[in-house]
């Protein structure tokens, strides 16, 4: 019924430069880049960071609220090298939230939000 090819998340920024430096820096792809969108790609999960004042759909303007970005949503992305993430999160301008830790189901995680304040669970299995 749903087609996995064609899924992604979109996701509103009010820096396209700073959202795209930040990723990048972690060396993820960047599968598209214009002054109101950035493309960023974690294996087969793809972000799509929409500038929160081109959004011109009035449908989807209430989505734009920065009262909701990042809200009640947390993006799991997994790693071999949890204490290397750690290093490009800080050093790329990411705020860590907790240390790492081992969590309930046995691997080691790491709390952090992007310059958005998007949240992010990056884990490593042990």
């Amino acid at each position: 019924m749903f087609k996995n090819s064609t899924s992604f998340n979109v996701l509103y920024t009010n820096d396209i430069t700073n959202t795209r430096r930040f990723f990048s820096g972690f060396g993820l792809e960047i599968q598209e880049l214009d002054a109101e969108k950035v493309v960023v790609i974690f294996g087969s999960f793809e972000l799509h960071f929409i500038l929160r004042s081109a959004e011109s759909t009035k449908d989807y303007q209430y989505i734009t609220e920065v009262k909701n970005c990042g809200q009640g949503i947390i993006f799991y992305i997994q790693t071999t090298d949890i204490d290397g993430a750690k290093e490009l999160i800080e050093k790329h301008g990411g705020v860590i939230k907790s240390p790492i830790f081992t969590n309930h189901w046995n691997c080691r995680e790491l709390l952090f939000e992007d310059p958005n304040g998007y949240k992010f669970a990056v884990f490593q299995e042990v």
